[in-house]
């Protein structure tokens, strides 16, 4: 008899363990489902010193843009405009940023590609840009700075090219599948982002509770430009088959530069990152 009351307390004991990692399983989800977009999304701002010293730029060739998203939002960045005279215009990169990158600090690396104007428009939420990222707004942003730039003849089709890092990279294949562009340039690109966040946890229903999929693949068939990916082989972050899988579905030209040892943040630290830049540039500006 004893033995069977024993047997009885295990079982309800297992049951109550059981129990009890499945509700704390079922409340990390619903933590997880709440709070993704702080996860997904690491605002940063800008500080008034560096925004004074960016403006007292524009006497040389630093422009301070405000964009008004049709919803009331203010989208805030600005453009590094080429300093030579050459005729036409320079080509022009529309630069799509990290999910933690307020843009600004690309100011300082981009000049000394002479032969282009950068445009460097900060998400919602980061630098000084009004509202909150989600994936659905910052879409209809990037169409919105497409056109604000193209009505006012800053940008032509021929001479435009996006460049997009990490989460950037599925906004510029967005924006390259939905505008004419010349040629894209991705840095650690992904297929999607839900496919991302599978890899970093396994062990959650992803599908069911990811918001923001940035589905890139979906739009790359699309795009028949070409382009010029950068892959760290040692990124703890977006595996390098997701970016092999982008690329087998990209409708155009793709040409692969691979960094051995690299990680995803280490990545912009190495010579092979700004020298890869250089030479796609170049490559685009001759095509």
């Amino acid at each position: 008899m004893a033995s069977d009351n024993s047997h009885t307390f295990l079982s309800l004991s297992l049951v109550r363990i059981l129990a009890g990692v499945l509700i704390a399983y079922m409340i990390f989800c619903v933590y997880v489902y709440l709070n993704q977009e702080a996860m997904l999304f690491i605002t940063q701002s800008i500080s008034a010193e560096r925004a004074a010293n960016l403006r007292a730029e524009g006497e040389r060739h630093v422009e301070e843009i405000t964009i008004i998203a049709e919803d009331g939002t203010r989208l805030h960045g600005w453009m590094l405009h080429s300093e030579t005279t050459e005729e036409p215009p320079s080509n022009v990169v529309i630069y799509f940023g990290g999910n933690a990158e307020e843009v600004s600090h690309m100011v300082d690396h981009v000049s000394r590609f002479s032969h282009w104007s950068f445009i460097l428009m900060n998400y919602r939420g980061y630098g000084l840009s009004g509202g909150a990222p989600g994936e659905a707004s910052l879409y209809a942003d990037a169409l919105q700075i497409y056109d604000y730039f193209e009505d006012k003849g800053v940008i032509r089709p021929a001479q435009t090219i996006v460049m997009g890092r990490s989460i950037g990279s599925g906004i510029g294949t967005f924006l390259a599948a939905n505008r004419q562009v010349k040629g894209a340039i991705l840095i650690s690109p992904y297929d999607s982002m839900a496919n991302v966040a599978k890899d970093a946890y396994p062990f959650l229903p992803v599908n069911w509770l990811m918001k923001h999929r940035f589905e890139a693949v979906e739009h790359a068939p699309r795009v028949t430009v070409p382009l010029y990916a950068l892959i760290a082989l040692a990124d703890e972050i977006i595996d390098p088959e997701r970016s092999h899988v982008l690329l087998d579905h990209w409708g155009g030209e793709t040409n692969v530069t691979e960094v051995p040892q690299a990680g995803h943040n280490t990545l912009p630290q190495t010579a092979r990152y700004w020298q890869f830049l250089e030479e796609s540039l170049e490559a685009l500006r001759q095509e």
